[in-house]
C-alpha cells in the first residue's frame, strides 16, 4: 500500500475514533478557542486543558443546535457535540481579533461534524472563506467523520473574518469548532500575498494511534501518526523534552522523538497524490538523529522530489531538531498526478535515511483585495453607533457578490475596493450624524433620510471631496446648514431633497428667491423668504405697481423699502409657525442671500434666531395676512432646483 492510500485511510480513522494524547504543561496564551453553538459561556476541556468559549461574541446570526445522541457517543471531544447552523443569509462570518494584531502568523482551524443535528440526514456542502478569499469548499464524507480545515495566514488587518457561504446546494452551512493559534513569525514562510492550507501533518514512527496536540505541542498543531511498511520505526529512550534541542518550529517531543528509517535499504520513498494536481505545495520536513552513532557510523542522504534534488546532502544531528522547508516556488504534481519524495543515502553514508515528521501545505493565493482598513473601521463604528441590524458581516465590499446591503463600492483592478455610496434611509437611526462618516474618504452618495437623527448638520460633510449627493430629509436636525456645504452646492454637490426642506431658486433679473419646504403634521407648508432687489423701475426710475391682496384692502409698493418689508413679513410668519410647535419644526431656519445692497454676505437664521423675531408678531399681526410672493415681472418659469 502506497503512502497516498495510508494518508487517506489514516486521516479518516483518526478523525473518527482516535483519542488525543496530551503531555506537557505549556500555556495557551493568545489562543482563541470557540465552541460553536454551545450553550455554555465557557469551559475548560478536560483532555487538553484548553479553555473554550461560546461564539455569541464572534458572530451575529445562526442557531444553536446539538448533534443527535447516537453521534455523541462516537466522539469524546465535547466541541463536536454542538454546532451553529446558518439558515439565514448567504454569507455569515466570525470575526476574530487576536491580541498580537496584524502582520503576524496564525494557524486558523475550522472543524465540522454533522451528526445529523437537523434530523434531515442530508450532509451539507458549502464554501468556507478566509476574509475575502475562498479558503475551501466543505464536503463531508458522512455524518460521523469530523472534517478539519486548517490554514496558516498572516493578516493585513487586525480583524480576521472566517465566513460560511451558502452556495445554493439546498443544505445549510454549519460549524462545530473555530480555533486560532499564534505561531512564530520565522516559521511557515510562503510567497507574499499567499497562505498555506494544510494538506497533511504526519508523525512518523509513533507507536500509538493518537493525535498529538496541545499541551505537547505549544502551537496546538494536530499530528496524525503514520503507519506503513515503508521503513523501520525508530525512537529514543529519552523521556524529557529538556534533553533535545528544538528549533523555532517547536516540534512536540512525542513527535520528534520517533522516526522512520529505511529497512536495510539505501533509500526510502514516499508517494502522494494531491487532490488538486495543478496547485503548488510546500513541504516542512523535520529531522533528528535518535541514535548515538558508533565509530565509523554515519547517516547522510539527499532529498529528491519528482526526480529533482530538493535538498542535500544532509546529515541529521543527534537530539538536534532540524527543519528543511520549501523556499521560493512550490512543488507541483508530476505528469501522473503524483508527488514522489525520495530519501537516498549518499556514498559516504553507512546508515539508511530517516524522517521524523513532515507537513505538507497547499499554496493558497489570496488575490482578492480587502476593503481599505480605515473604511472598514468606519463602517463597523457606524454599525455600532446606530445599531444597524442588517447582515453586515465580513468585508463590506468584497467579494462583490456579498457586499453589504446599502453599500456600493468601486473596484479598480488590483487596488482595494472603495466605498462610494451608503444608503441608510428609513433604517431607524437615532442620535447625531456620526463623525465616522468623515473616514469614508471616497464616498459619493450619502442617503440618511427618514430617520430620527438630531443635532446640527456637521461641517465635515463639506470636506468629503468626492461627495455628490446628500439626502438628510425626514430627520430632526437643527441649527444652520454649514456655509461650506452650501458653497459645495455650487461646485457639483447636489442638495436636492437633502434636508426636511427643498432649496429652490428663482431668478428674475436681480431677484433671487429661496424657498424652503417643510414637512409638518404630514402636510407640506411653503415658507417664502424673499430677497428682492428691485429693478430700476421699482427703485424710482419709473413707477410700477405690484398688487397685494388682503381681506380688507389692496396696496402697492413703489419704493426701495418694499423688498425688506416683505422679507420681514416672511420672517415673522416663519417665526410664528415655529413657535406654534417646536417639535414640528426642528429644522426651522432661513437662508437668505443678497444680490445687491440689502445684504452684503450669506447668512443663516437658525431656530433660536427666529425666536427673537417672535415679539414682532404682536406688532405686525395684521401683516400675517400679507403672505405675498413678491416677484417683479413675469419670469416665474425660472423656478429651478439647485
Amino acid at each position: 500500500m502506497n503512502m497516498s492510500d495510508h494518508f487517506v485511510l489514516t486521516i479518516v480513522l483518526l478523525a473518527s475514533f482516535l483519542t488525543v494524547l496530551v503531555q506537557g504543561q505549556n500555556k495557551s496564551a493568545g489562543f482563541i478557542s470557540i465552541d460553536c453553538g454551545t450553550s455554555n459561556s465557557s469551559y475548560t476541556d478536560e483532555t487538553t486543558g484548553i479553555s473554550y468559549v461560546s461564539d455569541v461574541n464572534f458572530t451575529e446570526n445562526g442557531e444553536n443546535k446539538e448533534i443527535t445522541p447516537a453521534y455523541k457517543v462516537q466522539t469524546d471531544e465535547k466541541q463536536f457535540w454542538s454546532v451553529r447552523s446558518f439558515s439565514q443569509g448567504i454569507r455569515n462570518c466570525y470575526s476574530l481579533k487576536p491580541i498580537q494584531g496584524k502582520n503576524n502568523r496564525y494557524l486558523i482551524r475550522a472543524r465540522c461534524m454533522y451528526g445529523n443535528y437537523d434530523n434531515k440526514n442530508q450532509i451539507p456542502t458549502f464554501d468556507l472563506y478566509l476574509g475575502v478569499n475562498l479558503w475551501n469548499t466543505v464536503v463531508l464524507n458522512n455524518a460521523w467523520t469530523p472534517l478539519t480545515e486548517e490554514i496558516i495566514h498572516s493578516p493585513l488587518s487586525d480583524s480576521i473574518y472566517v465566513c460560511l457561504v451558502n452556495t445554493g446546494s439546498g443544505t445549510t452551512p454549519f460549524i462545530s469548532v473555530l480555533e486560532l493559534r499564534p505561531l512564530d513569525n520565522d516559521t511557515y514562510q510562503s510567497e507574499t500575498g499567499s497562505s498555506l492550507q494544510l494538506s497533511d501533518r504526519i508523525d512518523f514512527g509513533s507507536a500509538a494511534y493518537q493525535v498529538m496536540r496541545f499541551k505537547d505541542d505549544i502551537f496546538d498543531r494536530l499530528w496524525s501518526p503514520f503507519h506503513a511498511d515503508i521503513g523501520r520505526p525508530l525512537n529514543t529512550s529519552l523521556k524529557s523534552v529538556n534533553n533535545i534541542n528544538k528549533n523555532s518550529y517547536e516540534q512536540p517531543f512525542t513527535v520528534i522523538s520517533t522516526a522512520y528509517s529505511a529497512r536495510n535499504r539505501s533509500f526510502m520513498g514516499l508517494s502522494w497524490k494531491p487532490d488538486n494536481i495543478t496547485s503548488e505545495f510546500y513541504f516542512d520536513m523535520h529531522f533528528m538523529e535518535l541514535q548515538v552513532l558508533k565509530r565509523k557510523q554515519y547517516r547522510e542522504f539527499n532529498i529528491s522530489i519528482n526526480g529533482e534534488l530538493w535538498y542535500g546532502p544532509f546529515a541529521p544531528s543527534y537530539l538536534n531538531a532540524t527543519t528543511i522547508y520549501s523556499v521560493g516556488s512550490g512543488i507541483t504534481a508530476d505528469r501522473n498526478g503524483r508527488i514522489q519524495i525520495l530519501l537516498n543515502k549518499t556514498k559516504n553514508s553507512t546508515l539508511p535515511p530517516l524522517i521524523n515528521a513532515m507537513e505538507i501545505y497547499q499554496l493558497k493565493e489570496l488575490s482578492r483585495q480587502e476593503t481599505n482598513e480605515k473604511e472598514v473601521d468606519a463602517m463597523l463604528n457606524i454599525k455600532s453607533v446606530y445599531g444597524v441590524t442588517r447582515n453586515w458581516q465580513g468585508d463590506p465590499c468584497s467579494p462583490q457578490a456579498y457586499s453589504w446591503e446599502g453599500l456600493n463600492c468601486s473596484y479598480y483592478g488590483t487596488n482595494s475596493p472603495q466605498i462610494t455610496s451608503l444608503n441608510l434611509s428609513s433604517s431607524g437611526l437615532k442620535g447625531e450624524i456620526s463623525p465616522y462618516i468623515a473616514n469614508l474618504t471616497f464616498i459619493q452618495v450619502l442617503y440618511f433620510s427618514n430617520n430620527n437623527l438630531h443635532g446640527n448638520v456637521p461641517a465635515f460633510l463639506a470636506e468629503l471631496s468626492f461627495l455628490k449627493f446628500l439626502n438628510l430629509k425626514g430627520n430632526n436636525l437643527t441649527g444652520p446648514v454649514p456655509d461650506a456645504l452650501l458653497r459645495r452646492s455650487n461646485n457639483g454637490l447636489s442638495l436636492r431633497n437633502a434636508f426636511s426642506f427643498e432649496i429652490l431658486s428663482v431668478s428674475h433679473k436681480h431677484t433671487t428667491i429661496i424657498i424652503y419646504q417643510y414637512n409638518w403634521s404630514k402636510r407640506f407648508f411653503l415658507f417664502y423668504y424673499f430677497i428682492c432687489s428691485i429693478d430700476d423701475s421699482v427703485l424710482g426710475n419709473s413707477t410700477s405697481t405690484t398688487n397685494q391682496t388682503s381681506s380688507s384692502s389692496r396696496s402697492s409698493r413703489t419704493n426701495k423699502f418694499a423688498a425688506p418689508l416683505v422679507a420681514s413679513f416672511s420672517v415673522i410668519i416663519c417665526s410664528k409657525m415655529y413657535m406654534l410647535d417646536q417639535r414640528m419644526f426642528p429644522l426651522a431656519k432661513l437662508n437668505y442671500r443678497a444680490s445687491r445692497s440689502y445684504f452684503s454676505s450669506n447668512k443663516v437664521l437658525a431656530s433660536k434666531e427666529m425666536e427673537k423675531h417672535y415679539f414682532l408678531f404682536a406688532k405686525f399681526h395684521g401683516a400675517l395676512a400679507l403672505t405675498v410672493i413678491f416677484v417683479h415681472g413675469q419670469d416665474q418659469s425660472g423656478l429651478i432646483s439647485l
